[in-house]
């Protein structure tokens, strides 16, 4: 896998000296979106870590981040992007939520607690964020 990102990475390079920058940029965004939506994952994650880094200011690369790593289970990196889309205002309450189902797997419950209220009372209606803290809760008080 780190092979193929190699190549992506030289390829995307290579354009430099024949394309805008603006247009660089554009073909980073296109591929960093093909590779997470066929779901290669550890690919996209590298992507959109380049693009946190060029664009601090995009939540949506930060949370597609987060996404990327929880599902290659690199579920503290994944809640380092998560937060800072929440931060950025990019789907905070699921962007929180989704920090709260990482913090169970990581058995940090008492953290979990913290982002599915946090969750919570952006979107008081969700009831998977409410049967994942009530969830949580009993596995502290056990």
């Amino acid at each position: 896998m780190r092979t193929l990102l190699t190549i992506v990475l030289i390829s995307f390079t290579a354009c430099v000296t024949s394309q805008s920058e603006q247009e660089n940029y554009q073909n980073l965004i296109a591929l960093a979106d093909s590779t997470y939506s066929i779901n290669h994952f550890e690919v996209a994650q590298e992507l959109y870590d380049s693009l946190s880094k060029l664009f601090p200011e995009n939540g949506e690369y930060f949370y597609k981040l987060g996404y990327s790593h929880s599902l290659i289970l690199n579920y503290k990196k994944a809640n380092d992007a998560y937060l800072s889309a929440a931060n950025l205002g990019y789907r905070t309450a699921d962007a929180l939520y989704n920090a709260g189902i990482n913090e169970t797997l990581l058995l940090n419950d008492s953290l979990a607690i913290i982002y599915f209220k946090r969750s919570l009372k952006l979107n008081p209606n969700d009831s998977d964020a409410y049967k994942e803290l009530q969830n949580a809760k009993l596995r502290i008080s056990q």
